[in-house]
């Protein structure tokens, strides 16, 4: 076992992760309702990326683990729908440790 397939399947020991379902904008592709995520508060330049200067309620990051993800990956405007039926929409996705997670910096979309 690599210390990469070790990384992959690490939301099962952190506090917090829940199930999400992640719907790409692309209509070729269909929802995928098991993926793992964690939300978090964004950092200041996460809030300077999309031109506001204050901690609020309608920014997250949140962060998706690549082995729940399947082929997927996370792209601008894709969504994420919480359990609760909270939605996200991603504005960016970079890949980290070790490429097996995302970090997507999300925005709260309006019903």
């Amino acid at each position: 076992m690599s210390l990469t397939s070790d990384i992959a399947g690490d939301y099962v020991h952190i506090e917090g992760v829940e199930t999400v379902t992640f719907t790409p904008q692309n209509p070729a592709q269909t929802a995928l309702p098991t993926v793992k995520g964690k939300r978090m508060s964004p950092t200041k330049g996460d809030l300077m990326l999309l031109g506001g200067v204050a901690l609020d309620e309608e920014t997250a990051v949140w962060h998706l683990w690549n082995a729940t993800l399947g082929s997927y990956s996370p792209k601008k405007l894709d969504l994420i729908t919480q359990a609760a039926g909270e939605i996200w929409a991603i504005r960016t996705a970079p890949r980290l440790t070790l490429d097996t997670r995302w970090r997507c910096l999300a925005v709260r979309r309006k019903p």
